[in-house]
Order: structure tokens, then C-alpha cells, then sequence
């Protein structure tokens, strides 16, 4: 989408209608959130509750370290000139990531080396959650 020239609320937008179409044919949401969006998050909320379709939240949350030395050693490409400028940003704006009160069904940490079983074990949560064992 960066190519084509769409801009964060275009892929907003887009991605709006994705959550919306899935949505009025019955599917579950889930979302990876931290609570910084809360476009996002109450736009999901309301269509979870006219719907009637379940919103289940889900979290990424290595340690620091881990992501300083991805920010650090990442090619940057569009979203960042350089790994200075990522890492700024990431200082910015971690206060909006902090003390965060949504309901987690689960937490990822993609610095361990069990990503299979931290999939394995979220699938299970969003079975059993929505029902569809």
C-alpha cells in the first residue's frame, strides 16, 4: 500500500472494511493492540457490540533489548531514513504503551525461541474463546 502511495489513514480505511466484511459474516476479531490507537480500538469495540461478534486483544511485548537491537540492525526502508530516527520514535512513543489495561488473551514474545508453541497455545485461547473447537 506505502507504494501506491496510501498514506496510515488510507490503510486504515482499507483495513476498516476488511474487519467489517468478516465481521457481518459472523467471524471473531482479534486484534494486536496496545491501546495507543484508540481509533482503532473503539472502532473495533462498537462493531464487536453491533455486531455481537467477539473482540479478543492480543499483545507482542518482547523485552526492550530486543527490540532496540531489531530498531538498530533492520534495513530501514520507508517508514524510517535510519535506525536513529526508529529508535527516536520508539522512545516517543513508548509512554503511550505503558500501563495498559486492556483484556490480553494472549501475550507473544517473539524474542524466545517457542514462536510455534506461543501460536499453538494463542489458537488454542481463540477456540476455545469463541467457541469453535
Amino acid at each position: 500500500m506505502h507504494d501506491r502511495g496510501l498514506g496510515f489513514d488510507q490503510v486504515w480505511e482499507v483495513g476498516s472494511l476488511v474487519v467489517k466484511k468478516f465481521a457481518h459474516q459472523g467471524y471473531s476479531i482479534a486484534n494486536d493492540t496496545d491501546g495507543a490507537t484508540p481509533r482503532t480500538r473503539e472502532a473495533l469495540e462498537k462493531l464487536s457490540a453491533e455486531l455481537g461478534v467477539k473482540l479478543l486483544y492480543i499483545h507482542i511485548n518482547p523485552p526492550e533489548e530486543f527490540i532496540l537491537s531489531k530498531l538498530k540492525n533492520f534495513k530501514h526502508t520507508w517508514l524510517y531514513r535510519d535506525s536513529d530516527q526508529a529508535i527516536k520514535n520508539y522512545y516517543e512513543r513508548k509512554p503511550l504503551h505503558q500501563n495498559l489495561q486492556l483484556p490480553y488473551l494472549f501475550t507473544f514474545d517473539p524474542s524466545a525461541n517457542n514462536l510455534e508453541e506461543q501460536l499453538a497455545k494463542a489458537e488454542e485461547l481463540i477456540r476455545v474463546e469463541t467457541g469453535n473447537q
